[in-house]
Formats: structure tokens, sequence, C-alpha cells
């Protein structure tokens, strides 16, 4: 998921879509990492969850069956993995098998979603025409 490109609901199920159309079913979708320079793409994890909960709200069980992942440096963990979040250091926290994993969470003051009619800019252009 990236901020700006496609961090919506819509966006995501259209894509998903056109995935199963070319017979490609999708299995993850992975969150960006916090890495360097990686600011203008990140999505501050609250936000990935209520777009997850969107998307599955109107989408078919094989959309919903998509899992929204995040590498760590002890491997993949996922959303059922997910415990908290420290408001103050934006440290969010992982447990899985046992073992607390922490994960840099995005900046609520950075996190600006990105307008749906760029996203979708294609759609609103032929729309106008």
């Amino acid at each position: 998921m990236l901020r700006n490109t496609n961090e919506h609901q819509l966006v995501l199920h259209r894509l998903l879509e056109r995935l199963n159309g070319m017979g490609v079913r999708n299995v993850s979708i992975f969150i960006s990492d916090p890495i360097n320079f990686s600011a203008a793409f990140r999505v501050r994890l609250g936000r990935v969850w209520h777009i997850a909960d969107q998307l599955n709200l109107f989408s078919p069980s094989w959309i919903n069956s998509t899992r929204f992942v995040l590498d760590t440096n002890r491997g993949k963990v996922r959303r059922e993995h997910y415990s908290e979040t420290n408001s103050e250091t934006d440290l969010a926290i992982f447990v899985r098998d046992g073992n607390s994993i922490p994960f840099p969470d995005f900046p609520e003051h950075l996190d600006i979603p990105g307008e749906l009619e760029v996203m979708l800019w294609k759609e609103y252009g032929r729309a106008k025409v």
C-alpha cells in the first residue's frame, strides 16, 4: 500500500478485481517499510486497518482473504499480530509466537491521505469528457 497511489478501499478493490481478471489471485498487500526516504509513500497503521475494514465491508470473500502484511526484522507480521501503538513514540508492537516485535509507525501528523480523484485520474478524466 502506497500513500497517494492506492491507499483507498475503492482503488484497492479495483486493482484486486483487475488482477483477478488477469488470473492473478492476490494474497497479500504489503505496507511500506520504515526506510530512509519512504515518508512520501507510508500510511499510518490505524488508517491501514480502517481501509482494510472498509474494503472488507463491500468486497467479495476472495478479496477479503487478502492480508495486509508488514516486513519486520523478525519476519512478516499481520494485523492479527498487532497489539498496540505507543502514542508518544509512534512505535507499534506486534506479538508473534510469543515475541514482541516493534515497528515504527508513521507519524499521524504526516499521514495526509491522497486524493481519490488523483488516484483514479483516468476514470475521473473519462467521466468529464
